[in-house]
């Protein structure tokens, strides 16, 4: 797969996600520790730069299904 259309399925993923009112912080030195926690009421999602894209992506779809899963279980 070429990198851009990787870049590009990553940051549609980013937007995917903020749309939901999550906020993405991107930054480096988080160890490759990346992934949604909670600050008081609001969502972060937390993105390791040092990751891959692919990596990040796998980070966001965890993130997407995580939030999903108190909606399943409340219907």
């Amino acid at each position: 797969m070429p990198v851009q259309d990787v870049i590009d399925r990553l940051e549609a993923a980013i937007h995917t996600i903020q749309k939901m009112g999550i906020d993405v912080r991107r930054d480096w030195g988080f160890s490759g520790a990346s992934g949604l926690c909670r600050l008081g009421k609001q969502h972060l999602l937390i993105l390791d730069q040092s990751l891959g894209p692919l990596e990040q992506i796998d980070v966001i779809q965890s993130a997407l299904a995580e939030l999903e899963r108190p909606l399943r279980k409340a219907a």
